[in-house]
């Protein structure tokens, strides 16, 4: 088999430049801002406060129900933590 210009050897056509390119620094330099910047813009989003359902009263046990039903009674609220 014969390796043509900008082939990496024992590779077909496509997957010898893909090699080649993710060497040069520039590439992976490339591709870690995209993934920084699609961290940046999705990992600190705030949900709506109009839209937030809270759970937990910190209270009461109100519409929580056990599963198994039979170790409902085990659960309490002490301290404002379940």
């Amino acid at each position: 088999m014969t390796v043509g210009p900008g082939q990496a050897p024992g590779t077909s056509d496509w997957r010898g430049r893909i090699m080649i390119a993710w060497s040069r620094p520039r590439c992976r330099a490339a591709v870690a801002s995209l993934l920084g910047l699609h961290l940046l813009a999705h990992c600190g989003a705030v949900p709506d406060e109009a839209s937030f359902v809270p759970i937990f009263d910190g209270k009461t046990l109100t519409h929580w129900r056990a599963v198994p039903e039979d170790l409902g009674a085990a659960w309490s609220v002490q301290e404002g933590a379940i």
